[in-house]
């Protein structure tokens, strides 16, 4: 099972989708690093939103997302893929958000419950505990080096 279907069955019920910020956590889930992009996790799938410089790498690497050119500001972007997808709820990652942040998802996104519980970073946790046997042998090499 892929991480990113691991992750849509620890989804909490409350929520539509988890939306991912932290580059950690993008590139965990699907093995492609951006400075600039948001994760988005239906569940119905998942949405990578990045910029016009990783677009076309992006588009060539991520097996496990729809790749999707961002127009606009981050909140810009949320809002549409809310309304597009008709999100209600959304949870996201609460040790990744800051206060500031925080303020500014309130302000700008309009007519989403937000979801700053930890649930979805528990969840992401749990996943990233558990290590597929290519990770043990990443792991294994970068301590004979």
């Amino acid at each position: 099972m892929s991480k990113i279907k691991q992750l849509i069955s620890l989804m909490p019920e409350k929520s539509d989708c988890a939306v991912i910020t932290s580059e950690d956590n993008r590139n965990f889930f699907l093995g492609f690093a951006a400075s600039n992009a948001t994760l988005i996790v239906t569940r119905e799938g998942a949405f990578f939103y990045t910029d016009s410089r990783y677009i076309t790498a992006a588009k060539q690497e991520i097996k496990d997302a729809e790749v999707i050119l961002q127009n606009g500001s981050f909140y810009a972007n949320l809002n549409s893929a809310f309304e597009a997808k008709k999100i209600k709820t959304a949870s996201f990652e609460a040790k990744h958000t800051s206060i500031e942040e925080y303020a500014f998802l309130k302000k700008e996104i309009n007519g989403i419950d937000f979801d700053f519980s930890g649930d979805i970073d528990n969840a992401i946790l749990k996943i990233r505990r558990k290590k597929s046997s290519d990770e043990i042998e990443k792991i294994r090499r970068a301590q004979e080096s």
